[in-house]
């Protein structure tokens, strides 16, 4: 019996990619959200934050999530979500989150859960 040897680099690329995932290594993001139902709470939300000056947006962001949002994480960790892997979220908001500007509060992102404001701390792996 022949072992292809293409066969064993691909098999050995697929561990280690796994290794990779359960470890934690992948793709991730580290980002924050508010959470709110009705479309124009969340305009007159990402309007407040885009008047204010950069170096106190997290701040805001933070203040608003804990009087605002709807998710418990906003109500516990003004709208932390952690860090997360590739396909761990909704994929309209997993797609916001990678084409975000890093410390950029986004416009409102519409899912199934309602609309969010996200703020996207950072991103490795990509």
């Amino acid at each position: 019996m022949d072992i292809d040897p293409v066969h064993v680099l691909v098999a050995v690329a697929v561990i280690l990619m796994m290794m990779m995932f359960m470890k934690g290594q992948g793709p991730s993001i580290n980002a924050s959200h508010i959470l709110v139902k009705e479309e124009n709470v969340a305009a007159d939300l990402y309007q407040t934050l885009t008047t204010e000056d950069k170096e106190n947006v997290e701040t805001k962001f933070k203040q608003l999530a804990t009087a605002h949002s709807v998710c418990p994480s906003g109500k516990q960790s003004g709208g932390s979500l952690g860090s997360f892997g590739l396909n761990m979220m909704d994929p309209i908001f997993e797609t916001a989150c990678i084409n975000a500007d890093i410390g950029v509060p986004t416009k409102p992102v519409y899912t199934q859960f309602g609309y969010h404001i996200i703020l996207v701390h950072s991103r490795t792996g990509f």
